[in-house]
Protein backbone atom coordinates (compact mmCIF):
# COMPACT_ATOMS: atom_id res chain seq x y z
CA UNK A 1 0.00 0.00 0.00
CA UNK A 2 1.34 3.47 -1.09
CA UNK A 3 0.78 6.46 0.89
CA UNK A 4 -0.05 9.51 -0.70
CA UNK A 5 2.08 12.85 0.49
CA UNK A 6 -1.01 14.31 2.67
CA UNK A 7 -0.86 10.92 4.23
CA UNK A 8 2.37 11.21 4.97
CA UNK A 9 2.58 14.87 5.96
CA UNK A 10 -0.14 13.98 8.38
CA UNK A 11 1.91 11.40 9.72
CA UNK A 12 4.98 13.64 10.26
CA UNK A 13 2.71 16.51 11.69
CA UNK A 14 1.16 13.71 14.11
CA UNK A 15 4.45 12.26 15.07
CA UNK A 16 5.76 15.75 15.31
CA UNK A 17 2.89 16.91 17.82
CA UNK A 18 3.81 13.67 19.88
CA UNK A 19 7.43 13.97 20.17
CA UNK A 20 6.74 18.25 21.42
CA UNK A 21 4.07 16.53 23.94
CA UNK A 22 6.44 14.21 25.28
CA UNK A 23 9.38 16.60 25.31
CA UNK A 24 7.32 18.85 27.37
CA UNK A 25 6.14 16.47 29.66
CA UNK A 26 9.45 15.57 30.21
CA UNK A 27 10.77 19.09 31.89
CA UNK A 28 7.75 18.91 34.22
CA UNK A 29 4.53 17.98 34.24
CA UNK A 30 3.09 21.23 34.93
CA UNK A 31 5.11 22.54 31.76
CA UNK A 32 2.46 20.51 29.92
CA UNK A 33 -0.28 21.75 32.22
CA UNK A 34 0.17 24.96 30.38
CA UNK A 35 -0.37 23.91 27.38
CA UNK A 36 -3.54 22.20 27.87
CA UNK A 37 -5.09 24.56 30.23
CA UNK A 38 -3.16 28.02 29.44
CA UNK A 39 -1.42 30.31 31.57
CA UNK A 40 -2.53 34.22 32.39
CA UNK A 41 -0.57 36.83 34.17
CA UNK A 42 -2.21 36.52 37.54
CA UNK A 43 -4.93 39.51 38.71
CA UNK A 44 -4.97 40.94 41.73
CA UNK A 45 -7.69 39.71 44.23
CA UNK A 46 -10.97 41.72 45.54
CA UNK A 47 -11.52 41.76 49.60
CA UNK A 48 -13.22 38.51 48.56
CA UNK A 49 -10.79 36.80 47.13
CA UNK A 50 -11.91 36.47 43.76
CA UNK A 51 -9.70 37.68 40.88
CA UNK A 52 -9.95 40.82 39.28
CA UNK A 53 -9.33 42.17 35.77
CA UNK A 54 -6.54 44.16 36.89
CA UNK A 55 -2.75 42.06 36.70
CA UNK A 56 -0.27 42.07 39.30
CA UNK A 57 2.68 43.86 39.45
CA UNK A 58 5.43 41.32 38.62
CA UNK A 59 6.68 43.02 42.27
CA UNK A 60 3.68 41.19 43.80
CA UNK A 61 3.92 37.84 42.48
CA UNK A 62 4.01 35.41 45.23
CA UNK A 63 5.98 31.64 44.36
CA UNK A 64 2.93 29.93 42.77
CA UNK A 65 2.22 33.24 40.20
CA UNK A 66 6.33 32.73 39.34
CA UNK A 67 6.53 29.41 38.99
CA UNK A 68 3.52 29.37 36.58
CA UNK A 69 4.78 32.25 34.53
CA UNK A 70 8.49 29.97 34.42
CA UNK A 71 6.38 27.09 33.23
CA UNK A 72 4.71 29.20 30.63
CA UNK A 73 8.09 30.48 29.47
CA UNK A 74 9.53 27.01 29.25
CA UNK A 75 7.09 25.48 27.17
CA UNK A 76 7.28 28.83 25.03
CA UNK A 77 10.95 28.13 24.82
CA UNK A 78 10.57 25.06 23.70
CA UNK A 79 8.22 25.86 20.80
CA UNK A 80 9.90 28.33 19.70
CA UNK A 81 13.09 26.05 18.90
CA UNK A 82 11.09 23.20 17.73
CA UNK A 83 9.79 25.38 14.79
CA UNK A 84 10.50 27.21 11.34
CA UNK A 85 11.36 31.02 10.78
CA UNK A 86 7.93 30.91 9.12
CA UNK A 87 6.05 29.49 12.08
CA UNK A 88 7.56 31.74 14.65
CA UNK A 89 6.55 34.73 12.83
CA UNK A 90 2.86 33.62 13.25
CA UNK A 91 3.19 33.09 17.37
CA UNK A 92 5.95 35.68 17.76
CA UNK A 93 3.27 37.88 19.57
CA UNK A 94 1.72 34.92 21.62
CA UNK A 95 2.17 35.40 25.75
CA UNK A 96 0.75 31.85 26.47
CA UNK A 97 2.29 28.11 24.98
CA UNK A 98 -1.51 27.50 24.72
CA UNK A 99 -2.26 30.61 21.91
CA UNK A 100 1.35 29.44 20.28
Amino acid sequence: MRLSYKQLLLGELVASEVLQQYLLKTQNEKVWNVIEFGWSPPKVLDRKGRPTNVIKLKLEWDRGDNEASENNARAMYSIFNSISADEFHGIATCTSAKEA
